[in-house]
């Protein structure tokens, strides 16, 4: 598990800022990655924060991601592979349609695999439904 977390975060003219903090006051600085797609972008920029044990991450978001379509920002701690957190963006028109769409299909997947584990449980449990 990081031993980061994010405190805060705002997107102000293509730059996201994060603030990030530690429970250990001595922790170093903290080495994250930004990814898009499986993709990584610009190497963020980190600063020592106003506190001991926080940072400040900056990082300028690339003008291709605000292309037609769903994009999701992660923030990652490369130590652990862990997703501290995320930026989702949305561009383009029927935007509302395609995130409906997506709902629907993971809810029916989800249905799918209810449906499974259900039967499963009683077919190693030896149960009735």
């Amino acid at each position: 598990m990081s031993e980061y977390f994010v405190l805060n975060h705002t997107t102000r003219s293509g730059t996201w800022t994060l603030l990030l903090g530690s429970d250990n006051l001595d922790a170093p600085s903290p080495d994250i990655r930004i990814d898009c797609a499986d993709q990584r972008l610009s190497t963020p920029q980190v600063t020592s924060g106003d506190r001991a044990g926080t940072w400040r991450v900056s990082v300028e978001l690339p003008a291709s991601l605000l292309s037609e379509g769903y994009r999701t920002i992660l923030v990652v701690d490369q130590t652990t592979e862990e997703t501290l957190t995320h930026l989702s963006i949305w561009t383009g028109q029927g935007s509302d349609e395609n995130v409906t769409a997506e709902i629907d299909l993971l809810r029916a997947e989800l249905d799918m695999l209810k449906r499974a584990f259900r039967k499963h449980c009683v077919d190693t449990l030896d149960i009735e439904p």
